[in-house]
């Protein structure tokens, strides 16, 4: 016996209905995606961005400048092996510094000496830093990630100073 259209399409809805996935709104609030608590990618320079903070403490700044001064004085070593270079550079780097570091030949850095005192840019956060070095090549910027405000300043980006 064959069922009238109306019929057919009223239960392939009800069974479709029965089959659909929940959305995260139908599953409470456990379900709703939520913030990470360390921020993964740096705010724009002379802001902040979700959990980073600003702070105009001399000591962050300090501790900024000093790191740099670290990270440019280990990064001019260009008569190091690249292995060796690495291996340098690693305790200064972040995660994402060393990826982007790893197959650096240092013969190709100019940078041999660190020459002048370093000047922490704007947009200083709790865990955010860009610094410029003065170098026998020009001055280099240094952009540096920490997750915490105790944390270790590393550098994530290390490049001449774009005019």
């Amino acid at each position: 016996m064959k069922q009238p259209p109306l019929i057919v399409l009223a239960l392939a809805t009800i069974a479709l209905t029965g089959c659909a996935s929940p959305t995260a709104a139908d599953r409470g609030p456990e379900a709703q995606p939520t913030r990470s608590a360390t921020a993964t990618t740096p705010p724009p320079v002379g802001g902040t961005e979700g959990d980073l903070v600003p702070t105009t403490a001399p000591a962050a700044e300090e501790a900024a400048a000093q790191a740099a001064v670290v990270v440019v004085e280990t990064f001019g070593q260009p008569e190091l092996t690249a292995d060796a270079w690495m291996e340098a550079m690693y305790p200064v780097l972040s995660p994402k510094g060393a990826t982007a570091y790893l197959h650096t030949d240092p013969a190709n850095i100019p940078v041999t000496a660190v020459t002048g005192d370093p000047t922490v840019l704007t947009g200083l956060t709790a865990t955010y830093a860009i610094v410029d070095v003065p170098t026998n090549a020009g001055v280099y910027t240094v952009t540096l990630t920490r997750d915490d405000e105790n944390g270790a300043w590393l550098a994530e980006r290390i490049r001449p100073k774009q005019s």
